[in-house]
């Protein structure tokens, strides 16, 4: 849902078929923290590991894809090679920014990008984190996983 700058005001209702009704209000406030992520080559996503590039407007955050943390960062713009991609159809991409003061911007937990799945890129959490994700469609591709030939003479 696109936000304003600052402060948000946000409505939820729900009604169901027997007409009874509830509702919540709450506030969300825009990060001034703006990550991206460039669009995905498409004719790379199903190799197992990719190179991703994006850009970033502030210097006071570490940035982490699929778990892979980001060490090539000039001028706001940054790049990662060796991002590990999950199996499946849909190669999912996740960029998370978190604050250096959050742990040197480890924040908590997280797999380490060998284990990046579909549900879970790998990334470490941060109760602040920016985070913004690429989910592209994989191009078909018949792949030869096993191939035993039996001979009889």
């Amino acid at each position: 849902m696109p936000l304003a700058a600052g402060a948000n005001e946000v409505t939820i209702s729900v009604v169901d078929v027997g007409t009874n009704s509830t509702g919540t209000n709450f506030t969300v406030v825009k990060s001034g923290v703006e990550l991206t992520i460039d669009p995905l080559n498409s004719s790379e996503l199903n190799n197992p590991f990719i190179t991703v590039y994006g850009s970033i407007n502030v210097s006071t955050h570490k940035i982490w894809v699929n778990g892979m943390e980001v060490t090539n960062v000039s001028s706001g713009i940054w790049y990662v090679e060796g991002v590990p991609l999950n199996e499946g159809g849909t190669a999912v991409v996740q960029a998370r920014a978190i604050a250096l003061t959050d742990n040197g911007g480890n924040g908590t937990g997280g797999s380490g990008g060998q284990n990046s799945t579909f549900d879970d890129p790998g990334n470490p959490d941060s109760p602040t984190d920016i985070t913004s994700e690429a989910d592209a469609d994989k191009n078909p591709e018949v792949v030869m996983i096993h191939y035993e030939k039996n001979r009889s003479y």
